[in-house]
């Protein structure tokens, strides 16, 4: 028993000098500025111990957030954090404006619009107190398991504006190659820095995001159709075709029975998407269903 505890010990200590060795070639690599190895030892063990906090369970990675807060026409307002990818955008939120003498509660002014997503939902009533208008996507409520049509087009109405925010997000790793790769620790320290610089070259140099051009006609549209019923789920649910299995066919613009379906032209399409969002996206979703063959599949 004395022999396997020895080579045990021995063991522990061929690890632990092995440990010391590729820090102190690390270190030995490193230009550390104005740092002893003490400091950069602490700050490395904080990183690791910190390791949980960032841990997204969604995408299985260590990440922060940087939050912004952009405008309807994409201009970045501000950019604040890092945030653990653990702390909620509600939680973020809700640290923003706490405080009494936050710069936030200053800046924005009573009856100014936010409009938010499902996620801030926690934070919605801080934000009302302080006498803003706050606009979201429904929730499914106690019961429910499918939002209501009157539910979903007033989801349908604050995604149409929101969608500003998500091309302002795509505009970070589509133009800067630093943010299409994982930063590593030594990095981290001006991972903000390097944030907020690539915002202000944003908002410099990106033209504003303005209203198209056949901005009234979808408005009017989104009114015209918001409170009528939705035919085709009504004609689904009635005849239980939702619970059926759907044989789906080659579809062609040949077939006879297609004679009389609707041809419509570009722009006629963006009234009827009400806007370019889903007419891009129509293309990659086609790929997703389709066979060799050209038949769909579900």
């Amino acid at each position: 028993m004395g022999k396997y505890k020895a080579l045990k010990n021995r063991l522990v200590e061929i690890f632990e000098e092995s440990q010391n060795r590729q820090v102190q070639k690390i270190i030995g690599e490193m230009d550390l500025g104005g740092q002893k190895p003490s400091q950069l030892l602490r700050r490395m063990t904080y990183l690791a111990r910190n390791k949980k906090k960032t841990y997204s369970l969604h995408k299985y990675d260590n990440l922060v957030k940087p939050f912004m807060v952009v405008s309807c026409d994409g201009h970045i307002v501000d950019v604040v954090g890092p945030y653990a990818a653990t702390q909620t955008d509600a939680e973020i939120m809700s640290h923003l404006f706490q405080a009494e003498n936050s710069p936030y509660r200053q800046f924005f002014q009573q009856n100014y619009v936010f409009i938010l997503d499902k996620g801030f939902r926690d934070a919605i009533p801080l934000l009302e107190n302080l006498s803003f208008k706050v606009y979201k996507p429904e929730s499914l409520g106690p019961g429910q398991n499918q939002l209501t049509t009157e539910q979903e087009n007033k989801s349908r109405k604050v995604t149409l504006c929101r969608w500003v925010a998500e091309v302002v997000n795509g505009r970070f790793k589509r133009d800067f190659k630093l943010f299409r790769q994982r930063f590593f620790h030594i990095a981290s320290p001006h991972l903000m820095e390097d944030f907020k610089i690539a915002a202000a070259i944003i908002n410099k140099y990106h033209i504003l995001i303005d209203d198209s051009p056949n901005c009234s006609e979808i408005i009017q549209r989104v009114e015209r159709f918001m409170d009528q019923p939705n035919h085709l789920s009504i004609f689904v649910r009635e005849n239980n075709l939702n619970r059926q299995r759907s044989m789906f066919l080659r579809v062609d613009g040949n077939l006879p029975q297609l004679v009389n379906f609707p041809k419509l032209n570009h722009n006629q399409l963006l009234l009827l998407a009400l806007g370019p969002y889903q007419v891009k996206q129509a293309r990659s979703y086609y790929g997703e269903y389709i066979r060799a063959n050209g038949c769909l599949w579900c």
